[in-house]
């Protein structure tokens, strides 16, 4: 099983890159979990082929603040049933303009990781922690506490 972040250009906020990735390389020592920094879409707002080749096995989650509301359990119950089906993880982030249509045509589920509007790199940060805290979880190391 892989988790895959799609994240649609550099990190710019250094201390946002240096938590996220630090929070990966955390994660790596339980699950392989990557960020794919790729656009979402070109200039005229039409889906990037590599991202449409990404999402097309069905396994994209999109992040929204029109998504789902969820927690950390969520996002263990989740991590659980796509290591026991041998599934891959990927979730999009889109930019400060959202996503391309098509992102929710292809992914399966759309979430929220609050009900607040959140800048995009501040929910990357969120999320790469959500996956550290969770594969910690399944691994039954002490991080997560409650």
């Amino acid at each position: 099983m892989r988790i895959e972040i799609l994240f649609p250009h550099r990190v710019k906020n250094e201390a946002f890159r240096d938590t996220t990735e630090e929070y990966l390389r955390l994660s790596s020592r339980f699950v392989a979990a990557d960020l794919l920094v790729q656009p979402l879409a070109d200039r005229q707002g039409r889906l990037h082929p590599t991202v449409r080749a990404r999402l097309s096995d069905g396994a994209g989650i999109v992040l929204s603040e029109h998504g789902r509301a969820v927690d950390s359990d969520w996002f263990l119950a989740r991590i659980e049933r796509a290591r026991r089906e041998g599934s891959d993880l990927r979730f999009v982030i889109g930019d400060a303009d959202g996503y391309p249509e098509e992102v929710d045509a292809l992914c399966k589920e759309r979430i929220a990781l609050s009900p607040l509007t959140l800048p995009h790199e501040l929910a990357l940060v969120i999320l790469a922690e959500q996956i550290w805290r969770t594969a910690s979880r399944v691994a039954g190391h002490p991080y997560h506490r409650g």
